[in-house]
């Protein structure tokens, strides 16, 4: 098949079982998919990796192709041996240092990201299902994604192949969808807490500069159409130089092209990270590649033929992609500085072609540069007209969908209030002359001595229990329907808290449950309703009480915030479940057996009255924790 002289390093199918079952067993014990959507991403993976051993030890289609394309051109003598696989040692020209880079630069890559995936998955099976803010994670969100892209571009850079380069972007966007997926279900788990930490930590890639959470990610300073403009000037130069060197030259230029394709992929690399670590200074930086690129097509130019040479045409790829990001003005000095190179290339090239012909290239550039510049600046006001209106349409659809909200929840809330209302006052009178009658039967039942009335008595007691639970059941009712308007008095809130936690601590103490206080000193007096505010802590800490197991704790703390004060109630308990976290205010909503579902929704009406909210978030040691902020607004100091 392949001739007697040329030995054939494939076919060897069972190392590509035995790697590929490797690689794919490896990545299921970190990533370790449950649902269908995880399995359906790590699908993905694995046909990446199968795709990828494939070619590197069974069949090497790509090569098959490449030789197909490139013919006696194929810079290889054997291309079907398995050295001659890691096709960018062969297509850069080969040899000892090139292939020791390319082993290096992905061996790395690939080592970096097993330890990423080992961090991260260490960190969350240590957590137990808890928020994991630390190590690993105080970098990036998900350090295990990142860790499997690092190492898939790893496999690229060793071993690239059609299929692999098609599929990445396929793998890429299936675990980007996955992470965001993921994200959305952790917001509603831990709430407020998760909220503040993606804010601070970025998705994939780390932040570089000031420390952890204190700058923007490389990715996130620079500008997306310059980062987009820099992407596709490097691929498009780089691509033009590979197509073109398709074509075939004279024997005495071939020898300049290896060195100056190497240096110029050497060059937009470092165009990169100067653009990374230099992103205000974009513009600048591509204004003054400007002249470097042009040089380097000269070069090429010149050392190819001069004027006869067809690398020219880069000078026009050059042209059209500055005349589009920069306007006319930079295209037309593009168009003219590459007609003068291309004219001294001619001149210092024998024999020279016929001016006629640079004189009609040298034009195709003025127009290239002058008609895409005047396209470029229409659609950019164009664009930017819209992304004007685009950008008033959602603050008006945002308002209008707020309002809407609004004007849902207060009618949700005036019809529950109503029939609050009327229920409570209909079963309230009733509930009243029930009471006295059981009173009036315990003063009986006290008078009458016999056998009987010891248990009578228990009935009696068992039965005011109830009615006493019912009257307050009917007293929440008429709060929640008619919550009072707040009378704000300058007041302390940390001897509020003090006398709460006082009036609450025989129910902790039957229940097992230790109460602890951490006020801060620093919160001064401001105004505040006492009894309104006392109404909807006592909320949360009987909610927190009875979340807690016996031999937990509830914390209740104050903290000044700037202008505000928080008081939080956090519980040792099994915290909020994510299905429940959407419903958590709703009026009438409980997990309890016996519960209302007011509580909370009273406690944020009360926080709203006073200029306030409630949050809630679950602690990362487990157990929930709701904080009030209240405006301190005309503090007064002790």
């Amino acid at each position: 098949m392949h001739g007697e002289s040329i030995p054939y390093g494939y076919g060897f199918w069972s190392l590509v079982v035995v790697n590929a079952a490797i690689f794919v067993l490896f990545a299921l014990s970190f990533l370790a998919p449950v649902r269908r959507r995880e399995w359906r991403s790590f699908g993905v993976f694995t046909a990446f990796v199968v795709a990828l051993f494939t070619e590197m030890y069974g069949f090497p289609l790509t090569i098959y192709f490449l030789t197909a394309i490139l013919g006696s051109r194929y810079p290889a003598l054997n291309p079907f041996s398995h050295a001659s696989g890691h096709l960018w040692i062969t297509l850069l020209g080969g040899g000892p240092w090139m292939s020791a880079a390319i082993h290096l630069v992905s061996n790395g890559l690939m080592l970096a990201g097993l330890l990423l995936m080992g961090a991260g998955w260490y960190r969350i099976h240590r957590a137990r299902g808890a928020l994991v803010t630390d190590g690993v994670y105080a970098w990036v969100r998900h350090p295990q994604y990142a860790g499997l892209f690092l190492i898939t571009v790893g496999m690229l850079v060793q071993w690239p192949t059609i299929i692999t380069v098609l599929t990445w972007p396929a793998l890429m966007l299936v675990y980007y969808r996955l992470a965001r997926r993921e994200e959305r279900e952790a917001e509603a788990r831990f709430g407020d807490a998760y909220a503040r930490w993606k804010a601070s930590v970025p998705m994939f890639v780390p932040r570089i500069g000031l420390g952890r959470g204190a700058a923007p990610s490389v990715v996130e300073r620079l500008d997306p159409e310059a980062l987009t403009f820099a992407v596709l000037r490097g691929l498009a130069m780089i691509g033009g130089l590979a197509a073109l060197s398709i074509v075939p030259l004279r024997p005495e230029h071939e020898v300049h092209l290896g060195p100056l394709l190497g240096a110029f992929i050497t060059y937009k690399a470092a165009l990169f990270v100067l653009l990374f670590a230099r992103p205000q200074r974009a513009r600048r930086i591509f204004l003054t590649t400007l002249g470097a690129d042009l040089g380097i097509i000269f070069v090429l130019v010149w050392f190819t033929g001069g004027g006869a040479s067809h690398f020219y045409l880069l000078f026009s790829v050059l042209v059209a992609l500055n005349a589009y990001q920069f306007g006319p003005g930079i295209g037309v000095l593009a168009a003219a500085a590459s007609a003068g190179l291309m004219a001294l290339a001619n001149v210092l090239v024998t024999p020279a072609v016929l001016w006629s012909h640079i004189g009609a290239r040298a034009a195709l550039f003025g127009l290239l540069g002058l008609a895409l510049g005047h396209i470029a600046g229409r659609e950019r006001r164009a664009r930017a007209e819209a992304e004007r209106f685009n950008a008033e349409l959602r603050l008006a659809l945002s308002s209008l969908e707020e309002a809407k909200e609004r004007a849902i929840r207060a009618e949700r809330l005036a019809a529950a209030g109503r029939v609050s209302a009327r229920m409570a006052h209909e079963v309230r009178s009733p509930i009243g002359a029930i009471g006295l009658n059981v009173e009036m039967l315990e003063e009986i039942v006290r008078g009458c001595p016999g056998p009987m009335m010891g248990d009578a008595g228990d009935l009696l007691k068992g039965i005011r229990a109830e009615v006493r639970r019912l009257a307050g059941l009917t007293d929440e009712y008429l709060t929640f329907s008619r919550l009072p308007r707040a009378q704000p008095q300058e007041d302390s809130i940390n001897e509020m808290l003090d006398e709460l936690v006082a009036f609450v601590k025989p129910e902790a103490d039957q229940r097992g449950v230790v109460l602890v206080r951490d006020p801060d000193p620093l919160i001064p007096l401001f105004s505040f309703d006492r009894d309104l505010l006392r109404r909807a802590v006592l909320n949360l800490v009987k909610n927190g009480i009875e979340a807690t197991p016996q031999g937990g704790w509830v914390l209740i703390a104050t903290r000044l915030d700037g202008e505000r004060a928080e008081v939080s109630v956090e519980d040792t308990g099994r915290g909020i479940d994510a299905r429940d976290a959407s419903h958590l205010f709703e009026p009438f909503f409980t997990t309890k057996p016996r519960g209302t579902g007011l509580g909370l929704a009273i406690a944020r009406q009360i926080a709203e009255e006073h200029g306030g909210t409630l949050r809630w978030e679950n602690a990362p040691g487990g157990g929930a924790r709701f904080t009030l902020r209240l405006p301190v607004k005309g503090a007064g100091h002790d």
